[in-house]
């Protein structure tokens, strides 16, 4: 096996389980402290966002009727729903809740979290591999006055 390859494969394991070992930490917070989807509690609230947990609701309900911007009278006075949508809702993973039926909402924002931290650990590992590397060709385009 020669230094390429096996420079590859230390980076696909250590890029994975950079990924695996944080989801699998929060995968047991969610089951030691019954958080959803494993019991009847949620992240949302236990971090004191509950707040944001309508926002979702209303997301989903404006995309599956087909009115998506504009402005809402949901809560207070209302609201410019396209600017609470760049601030809160924008992430592209959030799409994912419009798979499931609209109960499931907080569940798959647990699941979510959990995935976002996993993904988390396992772009810290590519910027830092990637650096390490860099690292790794710079000493040997600028040789120190030592050598």
């Amino acid at each position: 096996m020669d230094n390429n390859t096996r420079n590859n494969k230390y980076r696909k394991i250590t890029i994975s389980l950079s990924f695996i070992i944080p989801v699998i930490a929060v995968l047991i917070g969610l089951l030691a402290g019954n958080y959803a989807p494993f019991g009847n509690k949620n992240i949302l609230n236990a971090s004191t966002n509950d707040y944001i947990l309508p926002y979702y609701y209303e997301l989903y309900d404006r995309i599956h009727s087909g009115v998506f911007l504009g402005y809402s009278t949901t809560f207070g006075l209302g609201y410019d729903f396209s600017s609470l949508f760049s601030y809160h809702l924008s992430d592209p993973t959030n799409l994912i809740i419009l798979l499931l039926p609209r109960d499931f909402i907080p569940a798959i924002l647990n699941i979510l979290y959990m995935i976002k931290i996993g993904l988390a650990g396992a772009f810290c590992s590519i910027l830092l591999l990637s650096k390490k590397d860099n690292s790794k060709n710079n000493s040997k385009k600028f040789p120190t006055d030592s050598d």
